[in-house]
């Protein structure tokens, strides 16, 4: 009986020894989530952490960030955060972007992968607010990705900036593994199709708007504009998404760039046509244009909705 105390006793010393063990990791973790936080993102990030804020007045476009060409910027009333494959318009009322603005080529497309590293963190261009990366937990929300890793694979550093978390938007699981999933890879295979598109996407909201506890808004369905140049002329097409799981085709939410804009009150692609050009753009779109793979769709009703 002795022996077995002290068994039991010297057990009950090593448990003691590992959640001790435990508390000290765990402070660790945190001083490296929060308080360590820069260096973190120095070792994902090394580009200039300098603020980009530009007037909403100004006519600007990207430059010297590796864009494969001059994309002008969609209007916007949030802080400006450019990084090197993307833009953001980030919204602080809402702890999200209004939009996410960048290009996919084919010329990108091709390049091979680059690891991917998938941790969440904070962006160290934002001064508006703060915004970590345990701000959607035990929400029910999943850390929606507006530009995705995969459009910017060959470039190790701006995949670690798509997850910044103003790269992110409270996503429903079945919406955010299903259709969404679906609609990013069709916008790969039409840029493989057409050489290049220009891509916006983001968040909207319907009154009332609620609001996760970190202040995070939730969005209700969310859009994504897209413009192409097919022998010789523009052609675009939009899409109004709601936050939750679909059986649908694609092709149900198509609408007008001229619509989605009517919504967001936003001028997505202002500066890229001619004289004359945007209205007949803008206004319409084909379908036949933008065609959707049947496996993708077969796959997203099969299995996406439920992963």
């Amino acid at each position: 009986m002795a022996n077995l105390r002290r068994n039991h006793h010297k057990g009950s010393g090593g448990i003691s020894k590992f959640l001790v063990i435990l508390l000290i990791l765990g402070v660790l973790i945190f001083f490296l989530l929060y308080k360590g936080r820069h260096y973190i993102n120095a070792i994902f990030d090394s580009v200039n952490t300098s603020s980009n804020v530009i007037t909403p007045d100004e006519d600007y476009f990207i430059e010297g960030n590796r864009h494969d060409t001059l994309v002008h910027l969609p209007s916007y009333t949030g802080e400006l955060l450019i990084h090197d494959n993307f833009t953001l318009s980030f919204k602080p009322e809402y702890k999200q972007a209004e939009w996410a603005a960048w290009t996919i080529t084919k010329a990108a497309l091709r390049l091979p992968n680059q690891k991917r590293k998938t941790f969440f963190t904070e962006d160290p261009k934002l001064t508006s607010t703060e915004l970590g990366p345990f701000a959607y937990r035990g929400t029910g929300y999943q850390r929606g990705h507006l530009v995705p890793a995969a459009d910017v694979a060959f470039d190790t550093a701006a995949m670690a900036q798509t997850h910044y978390m103003t790269n992110m938007a409270p996503q429903k699981r079945a919406f955010n593994n299903g259709i969404w999933r679906e609609l990013e890879q069709l916008s790969r295979e039409w840029a493989w199709k057409y050489g290049e598109i220009q891509v916006v996407t983001g968040p909207i909201f319907l009154e009332p708007i609620q609001f996760m506890k970190s202040g995070v808004a939730i969005p209700n369905s969310f859009y994504r504009v897209l413009l192409a140049e097919m022998k010789g002329k523009k052609h675009s097409i939009g899409f109004i998404i709601a936050n939750d799981l679909s059986e649908r085709s694609i092709h149900e939410y198509a609408t007008t760039v001229d619509e989605v804009e009517r919504i967001t009150k936003i001028d997505f692609f202002f500066g890229l046509f001619s004289v004359g050009e945007e209205q007949s753009v803008e206004s319409n779109y084909n379908s036949e244009l933008w065609p959707v793979n049947e496996n993708a769709f077969r796959l997203r009703s099969t299995r996406w909705n439920f992963e």
